[in-house]
């Protein structure tokens, strides 16, 4: 099965996980499909669903149980809270990593020409 087909399906089956008490989890989804996935990651078809929420047709949540469409104002809330924290603490750990290189270092100038 191409991944439009499988897209397709997997957003059958979120139309039917409308609220967070029904989430679904992407192991789940995976097995539903045959996904070919790892099982402790669930890789291709978290990035099904990526794919599904870049397109921006359907307003896709997660928590740990799994994926849901978000169907009132507080998970919406809840939902950017949540993807806020995770993009702050990704910057903060970039800056320590930066830091962390360029301790005791002087930069390096690269020539002009």
């Amino acid at each position: 099965m191409n991944d439009d087909n499988l897209k397709s399906k997997i957003i059958t089956i979120l139309n039917n996980c409308k609220g967070k008490d029904k989430a679904i989890l992407s192991d789940h989804i995976a097995r539903i499909f045959d996904i070919d996935d790892d099982p402790r990651t669930n890789y291709q078809t978290r990035k099904l669903i990526r794919e599904i929420i870049d397109e921006g047709e359907l307003p896709i949540g997660s928590c740990r149980n799994g994926y849901f469409l978000i169907v009132s104002q507080k998970e919406l809330c809840d939902c950017i809270d949540s993807l806020e924290s995770r993009a702050a603490s990704i910057r903060l750990r970039k800056n320590n990593i930066q830091t962390a290189f360029w301790k005791g270092r002087r930069p390096v100038q690269e020539p002009m020409f």
